[in-house]
């Protein structure tokens, strides 16, 4: 659990490092980039060109929120509280926070989104658990138990079928079928303590 905490707090200053460094090819060309922040316990958005800083959610309303995710198209941004023990979400503005799983959660990582599958798949890495449920919160699944010691980062191939995760136990990384079948291992060499991942599908 601490070593956990520790490429938890590491990898999560490197990604907040690298996000506030972005700068579009073109600023005008619009779009916004959102971020959690767990040193401030807080949600925030900023233009890609790096303006228009906005606080979303606050630590008065949140603990420590981690993985986030949006559905752009439904108006929605996802994410986990690791303290809070919740999957939350809220829409684009920070406006309309709700609660959407708030049982049966213990170190909760990160999210992910199927938008076209109306489902939500996070990683719980102190229960050894992958889960996903309806994007409201409902039908909680547990999907994958066995051969997972710490999932954290998590990514989906919706169009592959296939949903990929790094485990912080034995320094892997995995895969299997988005309903947790077919569980298969990818990198189990040259790997110390991966955390986030991220698909390029394109062929």
């Amino acid at each position: 659990m601490r070593r956990c905490m520790a490429y938890l707090f590491v990898g999560l200053a490197v990604l907040l490092v690298v996000v506030i460094g972005v700068r579009p090819r073109d600023a005008a060309a619009g779009g916004t980039m959102y971020w959690t922040d767990v040193g401030a316990n807080k949600i925030q958005r900023v233009a890609l060109g790096g303006v228009g800083l906005k606080t979303l959610v606050t630590k008065e309303k949140a603990h420590v929120p981690m993985g986030l995710a949006l559905d752009v198209a439904g108006g929605k941004v996802y994410w986990v509280d690791s303290i809070a023990l919740k999957v939350q979400r809220a829409n684009l503005d920070g406006s309309g926070m709700e609660d959407l799983v708030t049982n049966g959660l213990s170190v909760p990582g990160d999210v992910a989104l199927d938008v076209a599958g109306g489902k939500i798949y996070w990683t719980d890495s102190a229960t050894d658990k992958i889960q996903r449920a309806n994007l409201d919160g409902t039908k909680v699944e547990t999907l994958v138990t066995k051969g997972i010691e710490k999932p954290w980062g998590i990514a989906l191939d919706v169009a592959g079928g296939k949903m990929y995760w790094t485990d912080l136990g034995p320094d892997k990384i995995q895969r299997a079928n988005l309903d947790g079948s077919g569980i298969e291992d990818l990198v189990t060499i040259n790997l110390s303590g991966p955390v986030g991942i991220a698909l390029n599908t394109a062929p």
